[in-house]
């Protein structure tokens, strides 16, 4: 230890304030420690809207890297929704998780790919889904049936 800290700590001890600083270093040395509160998982969250509406509870979600699903759940509060992507275990082969933050993850909502694709990072990242909704049938006369039954 060198002169300074030694007079520090006397200063301190003899004030009867060693154990508070010590303790308020403490917090902070842990807080910037834990880089996020869910570990190497990224939890995506937004809102999320369907041809201009609130997508309904129930709307099912899923994250997809390189054609593998590795999540799926659904909407719990109209209009917003959140998703967890684990960061994947590569001692455990049956594992689904995102490898790096360079994975390019897509959405599907009720089985439709959305836009936009992101990466994962450790942590929370927000992504707003609105999907427009259009009615793209060939304009013939079978397709000017179809629509009507649509």
């Amino acid at each position: 230890m060198d002169i300074f800290q030694v007079m520090m700590r006397k200063m301190l001890i003899s004030k009867g304030m060693f154990l508070p600083v010590a303790v308020i270093i403490a917090l902070f040395v842990s807080a910037s420690v834990s880089a996020s509160p869910f570990g190497n998982d990224c939890e995506v969250y937004g809102s999320i809207l369907i041809g201009g509406i609130k997508a309904q509870v129930g709307t099912e979600i899923a994250a997809v890297i390189d054609g593998v699903e590795i999540v799926r759940t659904t909407v719990k509060t109209e209009g917003t929704y959140e998703i967890v992507i684990p960061k994947r275990d590569d001692s455990n082969p049956e594992s689904k998780g995102y490898r790096s933050e360079s994975d390019v993850v897509t959405l599907y909502v009720d089985g439709d790919k959305v836009e936009p694709s992101f990466n994962p990072i450790a942590g929370r990242i927000k992504v707003d889904i609105s999907i427009s909704t259009t009615l793209e049938v060939k304009q013939t006369t079978w397709g000017k049936i179809k629509a009507l039954f649509k």
